[in-house]
């Protein structure tokens, strides 16, 4: 299954026909205006969340979208240190984690180790592993764009003086015991949730 966020909603493509969640529609995928369907019901009505779009293969539905919309690329970190805990941004108003936009033929995870760097300050840092991308669609100079994000696991060695990107409006840089993100989790997007709950059930496997 592959989640694309709309804000803080999302449309799911899924070979999955169990029984659906309050607030979820489910259609059938027939052609690529089945996208522009659910990105319209998303935005036009408040009770529902997440639009489901059913299709044998999941893989073909994203290889779809993917060809449907303008694509930006970007990588990220979830950075974590010798003591466990893991760093988490303020921007915007809402917590987050560091990420950017690649440059032109960048690779992915050395794209996502510049980004850290950048907005937090952070220096010595290695790609452990990496993580699921995440999908949002949003609206830029009256088109719609789809945002492919890299994310990798990372580590650093020790705790270092944290320097927040402020030109980025970056307000806070924390670390976090992974216990104690329920104040993350209530004021994030949900993708950012996405790459903490798999860091989470790794954690616990």
């Amino acid at each position: 299954m592959y989640k694309i966020f709309i804000n803080n909603k999302c449309i799911e493509l899924t070979d999955n026909n169990t029984d659906l969640k309050e607030g979820t529609m489910r259609i059938e995928y027939e052609n690529h205006g089945t996208f522009e369907y659910a990105v319209q019901v998303l935005s036009n009505r408040k009770d529902i969340l997440c639009v489901r779009i059913e299709h044998l293969d999941p893989d073909y539905l994203l290889g779809k979208l993917l060809a449907k919309y303008k694509i930006i690329l970007a990588a990220g970190g979830l950075v974590e240190n010798e003591q466990g805990e893991l760093l988490i941004i303020f921007r915007h108003q809402k917590w987050d984690l560091p990420k950017g936009k690649l440059k032109k033929n960048e690779n992915e995870a050395l794209g996502a180790i510049r980004e850290v760097q950048e907005e937090c300050g952070v220096k010595n840092l290695t790609i452990v592993s990496p993580l699921s991308p995440t999908y949002h669609i949003y609206e830029l100079k009256g088109k719609l764009i789809l945002k492919k994000t890299f994310w990798f696991k990372m580590f650093c060695e020790k705790k270092q003086d944290l320097v927040p990107q402020l030109e980025e409006d970056i307000t806070k840089v924390e670390w976090f015991k992974p216990e104690n993100l329920n104040k993350v989790y209530a004021n994030t997007y949900g993708s950012i949730a996405q790459v903490l709950n798999e860091f989470q059930n790794k954690r616990l496997d």
